[in-house]
């Protein structure tokens, strides 16, 4: 074979693997800073004008420590039949996020990182094997990675698999 069909076939491959590894993100692959010290002492009340209907779900975080990328407390609740709200609270300042999305089968994510997974592939595996049916065309995996100097989420992908 000569080395002009072999290299661009390798080179090929290569992409492959990159790509089915982008599609599957990996906490460890969106390091965030060591975790704050400390707990939520308050909430910004005036951060989001959708923070007074949420006000009283938003306090019962106050005292608890950052759970995602280092400097907020994640913070969910039923917002309708399989529907949730997510919501992040800066522990530096109070300052209330809403996620850009609903989900149907909660979030995943890790103090130490930037990623949020909004309906994780085992939620929706365990969905499935409960309702013994094929997966619904609409219950897909999104992956999201907080920036954190915009303070916003940037879809990564999302797989419906």
């Amino acid at each position: 074979m000569s080395w002009s069909l072999l290299v661009p076939a390798i080179v090929s491959l290569m992409g492959v693997q990159n790509t089915v590894r982008a599609e599957h993100p990996k906490f460890s692959d969106f390091p965030a800073p060591t975790p704050a010290a400390g707990v939520l002492q308050r909430v910004d009340l005036s951060s989001d004008p959708k923070v007074n209907l949420f006000r009283t779900r938003l306090r019962e975080a106050i005292g608890q420590p950052p759970d995602f990328a280092g400097f907020y407390r994640i913070v969910t609740w039923g917002s309708g039949t399989m529907a949730q709200t997510t919501a992040m609270i800066d522990v530096r300042d109070g300052r209330v996020i809403f996620a850009p999305f609903t989900s149907l089968l909660g979030v995943e994510y890790r103090a130490n990182s930037r990623l949020l997974i909004e309906n994780p592939p085992n939620e929706i595996q365990a969905y499935i094997k409960d309702s013994d049916q094929p997966k619904p065309s609409w219950l897909n995996t999104a992956y999201w990675v907080w920036e954190e100097p915009k303070r916003s989420f940037r879809q990564l992908t999302s797989i419906g698999k």
